[in-house]
């Protein structure tokens, strides 16, 4: 197998062979795809998808204030039954104990955006990749919801 470009001694071959005749770039180049497939395919198995982040998502209405935009958060979250704690002016903390899996968000607010952040989950650690898809649409709904309620 060779793959050349221009002329002369530009590129490369992979005419190079062993003392037992293997082509030793091919070889290599097996072992490296067979090394990167297996990395990809752990990463895959360990549930390991990234968080959904929403960040500045803004609300359906114009500016309302705190204290409206706080209860509107929280009537969202508990029509899907996460349970919320206010932590501060424009931040509430939030849980749910969907399938006994206990996940914690932040949603830190103002009068026209908000954001919501992943804290912490009790997650088991032996399953596959369902773990991290259901977080993330548990989040997804969350922000929806929320984007429902600020319309009403």
């Amino acid at each position: 197998m060779a793959c050349r470009s221009g002329s002369g001694r530009e590129g490369w071959e992979s005419s190079r062979t062993s003392a037992t005749g293997e082509d030793t770039i091919s070889a290599h180049g097996s072992i490296l795809a067979l090394l990167v497939g297996a990395a990809l395919l752990a990463g895959c198995a360990s549930g390991a998808a990234p968080v959904l982040r929403v960040e500045d998502a803004r609300f359906a209405a114009p500016f309302v204030g705190l204290p409206e935009r706080a209860a509107q958060i929280e009537r969202a979250a508990a029509g899907l039954g996460w349970r919320t704690v206010r932590a501060g002016p424009g931040r509430i903390r939030a849980s749910s104990d969907a399938a006994g899996r206990g996940t914690v968000v932040t949603i830190d607010f103002d009068g026209d955006s908000f954001s919501i952040r992943y804290e912490d989950s009790r997650e088991p650690r032996h399953g596959g990749g369902d773990l991290a898809l259901e977080r993330n649409a548990a989040i997804a709904s969350l922000r929806d919801a929320i984007l429902a309620q600020s319309s009403v």
